[in-house]
C-alpha cells in the first residue's frame, strides 16, 4: 500500500504538469498593452504558436500559476509567421518593438531555454478578443459566442474598421472582467 506522502507527491507533480500554460495577448495599437483592442491565446502549452490575423504592434506574455518561462514574439519571414524572433519576453512583460504593426505570432518555452526561429510548432488561433479602456477590460470568448466572435474577427481584418466600434461590439457581447 503506497504511503500518503507518495500519493500526495505524485498528485502534486501531476497537477504541476497540467498547469504549465501561458497567455499571450496581441495589441493593435502602441499603448504598452494598457488599452485598446487585443487578441489573446489562453491556456497555451509550451511550444504552441499563437498566430494572429494581420499584424500586432505590442505583445504581452504571462505564465499561469507562477511557471517560469520565456516567450518569443516573431515577425513573418517568407510566409512563416514564426520566421524571425523580434524579442524574448519574461512573464509579465509587454513589448512594442518599434511602435509599428510587425508582430505576426508568439510562442513560449519552460525555464530559461532558448526559443528559436523556424521551429515546427502547433499553430493555434486566439480564443479571446478583448477591449481595454480606462482600467476596465471586456473579453469575448470564442467558445461562448462563435457568431459574434467571427464577426469581430472579420471586422478586425478589415483595416478600415473603426477600432472603437469593434471595442463597443466586444463590450456589448462580451463580459467585463
Amino acid at each position: 500500500m503506497p504511503s500518503n506522502i507518495r500519493i500526495l507527491t505524485w498528485s502534486s507533480l501531476f497537477s504541476f504538469t497540467l498547469a504549465q500554460t501561458a497567455t499571450i495577448q496581441f495589441f493593435n495599437q502602441d499603448t504598452a498593452c494598457a488599452s485598446g483592442l487585443f487578441a489573446e491565446c489562453t491556456g497555451l502549452p509550451p511550444g504552441d504558436c499563437c498566430f494572429i490575423e494581420g499584424l500586432a504592434t505590442c505583445a504581452n506574455f504571462q505564465t499561469n500559476n507562477g511557471v517560469n518561462g520565456l516567450a518569443a514574439i516573431f515577425v513573418n519571414s517568407n510566409q512563416n509567421a514564426c520566421g524571425i524572433v523580434l524579442e524574448l519576453l519574461e512573464s509579465g512583460v509587454c513589448a512594442c518593438p518599434n511602435g509599428d504593426p510587425i508582430i505576426s505570432a508568439g510562442n513560449w518555452q519552460l525555464g530559461e531555454g532558448v526559443v528559436s526561429e523556424n521551429n515546427a510548432c502547433n499553430p493555434v488561433s486566439p480564443d479571446i478578443l478583448g477591449w481595454k479602456e480606462n482600467g476596465a477590460t471586456w473579453v469575448l470568448h470564442q467558445k461562448d459566442n462563435t457568431a459574434v466572435f467571427d464577426q469581430v474577427t472579420e471586422a478586425i481584418g478589415n483595416k478600415s474598421a473603426d477600432q472603437d466600434k469593434i471595442g463597443n461590439l466586444i463590450k456589448e457581447h462580451g463580459m467585463e472582467i
